[in-house]
């Protein structure tokens, strides 16, 4: 269900990282994870923009 979205990700381990810090912490316990997922993947690709 979960669709790896690679033009966001540069690497495995950012892309661990960042699911640690912004996913697991604010979003695990949310039973709507599509949406937040999404909303990862769009701060994923805003903090690639400013590194």
């Amino acid at each position: 269900m979960w669709q790896p979205v690679r033009a966001a990700v540069p690497s495995k381990d950012y892309q661990d990282e960042i699911w640690k810090h912004c996913f697991k912490r604010s979003c695990a316990r949310s039973r709507r994870k599509s949406r937040n997922y999404k909303r990862m993947l769009i701060h994923i690709d805003s903090m690639k923009v400013t590194k």
